[in-house]
């Protein structure tokens, strides 16, 4: 099966899939940096400050997304994906209505657990789940929702900023977010669709369930986890670092 099969035969769950890793670009560096001049010059504050707190943030948000992220293999992924929704709508607004520095780096912790980790988590489980034979197309599918949404959606934010300022700007921010996934997930991610790819994949999944599960302590022993580990965090970590350099070095 060529990549156009593919598509043709799972278009919904393709679709959801490139959604959510576009959609977590609301919650990415790349885009939150945008907002950064703003927060200066509203709330006083140093580019260092900010730096620390989305720092600060982002680790804590890190920390949690382990144990909240793998709610996701006992709680049903429509329910799940709106629960994180909601949190990522009410991060968006709280940041929205900031009037003083200390609600910044809560909102920046709502937007980096829910946006940019546990949408990408949601959208690359899911295509894991169900998707066997043809997984690793189905993963290569949605992961590019994140250079989609790194090549349109900064500047289609600064647009809008310039036209209706910084904080109504992450109100649209906050309304697409809940219009797109809520209309999608309720009306077209459909429980019919949320099947195991073929009828082998559904016995393994079965039998798999009864064995005991594995631990989130025994995937830190192994090896294999230490060796894919720092080729994971590498870019990532360098790449915030660079969205969020003082001034004085730019």
């Amino acid at each position: 099966m060529n990549y156009l099969q593919f598509v043709r035969r799972n278009s919904i769950m393709v679709v959801f899939g490139i959604m959510m890793t576009t959609l977590s670009s609301f919650g990415q560096t790349f885009l939150l940096a945008l907002y950064v001049p703003f927060l200066i010059a509203d709330f006083d504050l140093s580019n260092s400050s900010i730096s620390t707190f989305y720092g600060i943030a982002t680790i804590f948000s890190a920390s949690i997304l382990p144990k909240v992220g793998k709610l996701i293999d006992t709680i049903p992924i429509r329910q799940f994906t709106l629960a994180t929704t909601v949190l990522f709508v009410v991060s968006l607004l709280i940041f929205s209505f900031a009037t003083a520095w200390w609600v910044i780096p809560i909102s920046f912790l709502g937007l980096r657990l829910a946006g940019q980790g546990l949408y990408s988590h949601i959208s690359i489980t899911a295509m894991s789940r169900y998707f066997d034979i043809n997984r690793g197309k189905a993963i290569s599918l949605a992961s590019l929702g994140h250079p989609l949404g790194q090549a349109i959606l900064p500047a289609i934010i600064l647009v809008v900023i310039g036209w209706v300022g910084w904080r109504e700007s992450l109100w649209i921010n906050a309304g697409v977010v809940t219009f797109v996934v809520f209309v999608f997930t309720l009306f077209f991610l459909k429980e019919n669709i949320l099947k195991p790819e073929g009828e082998e994949t559904a016995e393994l999944v079965k039998s798999e369930s009864k064995e005991k599960p594995i631990r989130q302590r025994d995937i830190m022993r192994s090896k294999e986890f230490w060796l894919l580990a720092p080729n994971v965090f590498f870019i990532p970590f360098a790449i915030t670092g660079l969205f969020f350099l003082p001034d004085c070095y730019r």
